[in-house]
């Protein structure tokens, strides 16, 4: 058996074959050295994240490294008062801004009760969801306080 793949490879067609295998070879190789870059590029992305220091509301963006805890350091406050941030993307007048105004939530530091965004002044929930056009933004602080006299647990409590 092994004769006879021998003296196909020394035929015309036998070269052309083992050619084009050993091409193939190759460019499989290639691909995955170009995947396995890409991936890894794509893991170092992943633990680039933006925080927000709970004392300054001031962004910082750190990379997580295993073992981190939340709070962590922030470059502001020197303490550990970073965590990271709900995204809202609310306007006051209900309308959607492109660039996101970044809210640290007050479970987060331990306080109680509803957040509202700095900004818009609209209530911000835990994995805040996108604001869309044509979509009922959330209430106003103003219009989101629920009397005492209602019972009503927040949610965010």
């Amino acid at each position: 058996m092994l004769e006879q793949l021998h003296n196909f490879l020394q035929t015309r067609n036998g070269k052309i074959v083992s050619g084009i295998l050993i091409g193939l070879g190759v460019l499989s190789i290639i691909m995955s050295v170009r995947t396995s870059f890409s991936s890894s590029d794509a893991v170092a992305q992943s633990r680039d994240r933006i925080y927000i220091c709970a004392e300054t509301g001031k962004t910082f963006r750190v990379e997580l490294k295993a073992g981190m805890a939340t709070p962590i350091e922030s470059p502001y406050s020197g303490k550990a008062t970073g965590y990271p941030p709900e995204l809202c993307y609310w306007t006051a007048g209900g309308s959607v801004k492109k660039e996101p105004t970044f809210v640290v939530m007050k479970k987060m530091k331990g306080e109680k009760g509803p957040t509202f965004c700095p900004d818009c002044h609209r209530r911000v929930v835990n994995d805040n969801p996108v604001a869309r056009a044509g979509a009922t933004p959330p209430k106003l602080e103003s219009e989101d306080k629920p009397s005492p006299q209602s019972g009503l647990i927040d949610a965010d409590e």
